[in-house]
């Protein structure tokens, strides 16, 4: 998380104390080649988006923001079944080559 931080010019490295309570999960969003699109936060138990932000805090694309949405929405079930066996990861890196915006 500190590395995502730096890389993306924000405060996500400063959130280690809610992943270590795992109340939520982080993850980064990298397009195809690998480059960091933007940064999530999204709550263990109720898994909704809490936050979604660009380097240095920018709002994110519509496009990046849609392809997230309907990844998490797809994940839902997944992060429910992982969130019952306490399974928890609390960073992420995710790509969005195969998620495309409703």
């Amino acid at each position: 998380m500190i590395i995502e931080g730096a890389a993306m010019h924000h405060c996500v490295g400063q959130y280690i104390h809610v992943a270590k309570e795992r109340s939520s999960q982080f993850f980064s969003i990298k397009d195809k080649s690998g480059d960091r699109l933007a940064t999530a936060e999204v709550d263990t138990d109720r898994h909704h988006l809490k936050q979604i932000f660009g380097p240095y805090n920018q709002l994110v694309k519509r496009s990046t923001y849609g392809c997230f949405i309907g990844w998490l929405d797809s994940w839902r079930d997944e992060l429910s079944l992982m969130n019952e066996h306490k399974i928890r990861s609390t960073f992420r890196a995710i790509d969005f080559d195969r998620y495309t915006p409703d």
